[in-house]
């Protein structure tokens, strides 16, 4: 894992620890690219996706996508649009501090519904990315 992603995940956590609604939404069950089988619903799970056309001269990503997946296996659709609503009031034009950036900046590109899971666990998966810019101290 590069120092950036590295750094980044932290700033994350201080991020998401730091809004009150993220915790009253998701409590710790929340993390990169993956969460551990079997986690108790709902949940966020936000992936780091890179542009090849962002690398910067010493092979280090500087603007990747940031993509959050969030599920619920409530029934009905409200907890999912309440969750996602959370997501973007908190993340939208969003400013971090990540170790050895002035700022990270997210602005949201599009969010949408991905197909559900298997016949046998149904659940709502809703995604929104996120383009960020990095700001070298």
């Amino acid at each position: 894992m590069s120092d950036i992603l590295k750094n980044f995940v932290t700033a994350m956590d201080v991020f998401i620890a730091s809004k009150s609604a993220l915790v009253t939404a998701f409590g710790t069950r929340y993390g990169l690219n993956r969460m551990e089988q079997d986690s108790a619903f709902p949940y966020l799970v936000y992936t780091w996706v890179n542009n090849i056309s962002d690398r910067d001269s010493i092979n280090e990503w500087e603007n990747p996508l940031i993509e959050f997946a969030i599920f619920s296996d409530d029934n009905a659709p409200t907890e999912i649009m309440d969750l996602t609503k959370t997501v973007m009031d908190n993340f939208d034009d969003a400013e971090l501090s990540v170790s050895g950036f002035s700022t990270v900046k997210f602005r949201r590109t599009n969010d949408f519904f991905a197909p559900a899971g298997a016949e046998s666990r149904r659940f709502w998966d809703k995604r929104i990315r996120y383009e960020t810019e990095y700001q070298k101290t």
